[in-house]
């Protein structure tokens, strides 16, 4: 029983890929070329493009990008241990406990970065 369900898996992805590849080859196909000057030239926020094709990268806003990813894997992750509070044994609760005390000092920085926000104008 278990390889059979194992079968449709191995059958399911491959359609998967091959659809996948289907839809590659045919927008390749159907898709029309006409590249014109204006087309190919890099265009960001509305400033035409000068000197180099290489612009310096703002790391200004990286580290809330950092942040948001790492809050929002552990919002996830404290979710589903609220969810599932009750039925917890405490080694379970001292692992999310654990897990808190790793997570909230960049929580922590995040919000003296925010109170402080207004130095970096």
């Amino acid at each position: 029983m278990q390889l059979v369900e194992f079968g449709l898996i191995l059958i399911f992805s491959a359609l998967i890929f091959i659809s996948f590849l289907a839809s590659i080859i045919l927008s390749k196909l159907v898709s029309p070329r006409n590249p014109s000057k204006d087309k190919t030239t890099s265009f960001e926020c509305g400033e035409e493009p000068s000197g180099a094709g290489r612009g310096q990268f703002v790391f200004r806003y990286y580290p809330y990008l950092l942040m948001f990813l790492v809050f929002d894997v552990a919002a996830m992750f404290l979710f589903a241990w609220a969810g599932a509070f009750s039925s917890l044994g405490l080694d379970l609760h001292m692992i999310v406990l654990a897990f808190l005390l790793v997570v909230l000092p960049p929580v922590a920085y995040a919000v003296n970065a925010a109170g402080n926000a207004e130095r970096w104008k």
